[in-house]
């Protein structure tokens, strides 16, 4: 019997993260409302602490989730559709690659929000304050946010790479809806959850199967791209996953575009 893994831990640290959050946007909105300076430092220092530790207890609980889901996936050979292996070259320069996309992002996109919360600040506070503390509260609260994210991506990025590199080489094992990449699980479907684009990547050394993830939320979507290596001599079996993943979520992709027209009706 496949051992179940617990999701208390997640759930709760994910009320925390929640806490966290709400006490870093009340200090955004103490700086555009006007209050006490004294007030407006507790909630924003309470964010500024809360979120870090948050993200990271949150971080903690996932990966021992995905090792407990890679065990079980690993287990049920029955389940198994392709695997394969990578070492050597190959293997380090997927990690390499790996690697420099993730802090790219981390670098990047701390700085876009910053500027965005920079931007809704200034505008915010403008009708009430001149142009210098108007900037100057509006990075008050940007410096924070960016600093922040940028750890929480950092937290992530630690994360996913010492999956990666739970071994010396790479193992690849794919079922009809997860992929494992050693202990980094990747989850294709669930509630909401699709394959929007599946392609192969031949520029990129070793050739990588470049799956987006969509999400939806409301009419919220996020997406994910997820890059998954392809050993030598398996170019043809890397081509046929691609296709079947993406005509496997072809039912719940239009599903999701029924709703999000049906949305933008009732709107």
């Amino acid at each position: 019997m496949d051992k179940k893994t617990s999701t208390g831990p997640i759930v709760v640290y994910t009320i925390v993260l929640a806490l966290a959050g709400a006490a870093l946007l009340g200090g955004g909105m103490a700086v555009a409302l006007g209050v006490r300076q004294t007030w407006l430092m507790a909630v924003v220092v309470f964010g500024v602490l809360g979120i870090p530790i948050a993200i990271k207890l949150l971080s903690g609980a996932m990966r021992q989730r995905r090792v407990a889901v890679s065990d079980q996936v690993r287990q049920n050979a029955a389940g198994i559709i392709e695997q394969w292996s990578l070492s050597g070259t190959d293997w380090s320069d997927y990690l390499a690659t790996s690697r420099s996309e993730m802090n790219q992002d981390q670098v990047a996109k701390p700085i876009g929000i910053a500027v965005i919360v920079m931007g809704v600040a200034i505008w915010q506070l403008l009708p009430e304050y001149d142009w210098l503390h108007s900037v100057l509260y509006g990075l008050a609260v940007a410096v924070p946010v960016a600093v922040i994210v940028w750890y929480c991506y950092g937290v992530f990025i630690r994360s996913r790479m010492q999956l990666l590199e739970s071994a010396r080489e790479g193992k690849v094992i794919f079922t009809e809806d997860k992929v494992l990449v050693n202990d980094l699980l990747i989850e294709l479907t669930g509630m909401k959850r699709f394959v929007s684009v599946a392609k192969i990547d031949e520029e990129k050394k070793p050739m990588t199967m470049a799956l987006t993830v969509s999400s939806k939320a409301g009419d919220r979507e996020t997406n994910q791209i997820y890059r998954i290596p392809v050993a030598e001599g398996k170019e043809a079996c890397a081509h046929y996953l691609v296709n079947k993943y993406y005509e496997d979520a072809a039912e719940l992709r239009e599903r999701m575009e029924r709703i999000g027209d049906l949305a933008d009706i009732a709107d």
